[in-house]
């Protein structure tokens, strides 16, 4: 890891620990995880005036104003964010998982627990 992306995940870091907001604080991972696979996403990170709660913001307004109730899907908010931030070539892919729910598989088992299904 360079020193410039070591920075950028600092003030990333810090970004999200200030904030209340856990969002943020996601938001903050992934673009921490961003920052530690490029130099140029972190130099990005680095501009004083460009923040994660102005990133996060920029995707709250694209949402309301599609109409969307504040409602948009994570590949389109990082694709905002990155935008926000002037970061090219880099995309957040999603997978959904469907899973049994611990209460459901409880039942099926006379309602014992097992620690497997919380993992």
């Amino acid at each position: 890891m360079t020193e410039l992306q070591e920075r950028a995940i600092a003030r990333l870091d810090e970004q999200a620990e200030k904030s209340t907001d856990t969002n943020i604080k996601q938001i903050a991972q992934v673009l921490i995880e961003t920052a530690g696979k490029s130099d140029a996403a972190a130099e990005r990170f680095l501009i004083e005036e460009l923040t994660i709660n102005g990133a996060f913001g920029q995707v709250k307004n694209k949402a309301r104003s599609a109409g969307y109730c504040a409602a948009i899907s994570d590949e389109d908010a990082y694709e905002i964010m990155f935008g926000y931030y002037g970061i090219k070539g880099m995309r957040v892919r999603t997978r959904l998982v469907v899973e049994e729910a611990p209460e459901e598989s409880a039942k099926k088992r006379g309602g014992i627990v097992s620690l497997a299904d919380f993992l």
